[in-house]
């Protein structure tokens, strides 16, 4: 199931402890088996799937148009 923009939008990030007041740069996607490394990014039929660049691991599906 892909998550919308709205979804996205009211999305806060996971760190321990954070109140979410002392950033504002916005959201950045992170697979949980490989936190470090980077993300591929594909798109198809109105969703972007991103995943794990190392295992392929699915990081999250967004859907951009209807």
């Amino acid at each position: 199931m892909a998550v919308t923009r709205r979804q996205l939008d009211e999305a806060t990030c996971s760190a321990p402890g954070c109140d979410h007041t002392a950033h504002d740069d916005g959201l950045w996607l992170h697979a949980a088996c490989h936190p470090d490394q980077p993300v591929q990014a594909f798109y198809l039929d109105g969703v972007i799937e991103m995943q794990c660049a190392i295992c392929g691991r699915m990081v999250v599906r967004v859907e951009v148009a209807d």
